[in-house]
């Protein structure tokens, strides 16, 4: 049984396992526009951001604030506008380094789109080397500071369609993606069958 901190660990790693389903889809489309790399570099309005690489200010808007929401950038706030720039410290130029990491599980998300209503459906040759990339990429990181979030953040988008499967149905007779993603973390607490059914 796991004792109240290892199970704030836990819980921790799982909200950043939620936060990267959704990081997974927005930070290569920054990344492949240039859009990301003139945030980090100079700071930018969303009203002329949008406009200079012809985007929705709403959606850019959601997609910047959710790069603040994880301590990446900050928002400055004025009058009708607001202005994002990099946060103070190593850790977002860091992230920002090791941002293109995203798009391998971009490329996962081809494969596991609708996989939740399909959980025992045997995957092709495509989508096998598309989870075996993106298990490298998530291996590969180095696994401390700002970086160990962007494992998390790969390992949700890895899990995402039996995440979604269990939140749906509650089905949990079939863990084993749940048990690999687990085993990615060496020295991180490790869960048994019955205590994922019951976290999850």
């Amino acid at each position: 049984m796991l004792d109240k901190l290892e199970l704030k660990e836990l819980r921790r790693r799982l909200f950043y396992h939620l936060d990267g389903i959704a990081m997974c889809g927005v930070v290569p489309v920054l990344n492949e526009s240039g859009m990301l790399y003139q945030v980090f570099s100079s700071g930018g309005d969303v009203d002329e951001l949008a406009a200079g690489y012809r985007a929705n200010s709403g959606y850019l808007n959601v997609a910047l604030r959710m790069l603040a929401s994880q301590g990446l950038l900050e928002a400055v706030r004025s009058e009708d506008k607001v202005h994002y720039r990099t946060s103070v410290g190593p850790e977002a130029n860091e992230w920002f380094m090791y941002s293109r990491a995203y798009s391998a599980a971009t490329a996962w998300y081809k494969f596991a789109e609708g996989l939740w209503n399909r959980p025992f459906e045997e995957f092709d040759s495509e989508a096998i080397v598309a989870l075996d990339i993106l298990i490298d990429v998530i291996n590969e990181i180095p696994d401390n500071g700002i970086l160990s979030r962007i494992k998390y953040h790969l390992e949700g988008a890895l899990v995402a369609p039996w995440i979604v499967n269990i939140g749906m149905l509650g089905e949990t007779s079939w863990i084993w993606p749940i048990q690999v993603f687990d085993g990615l973390h060496k020295d991180g607490p490790r869960l048994e069958s019955e205590e994922v059914e019951v976290f999850y």
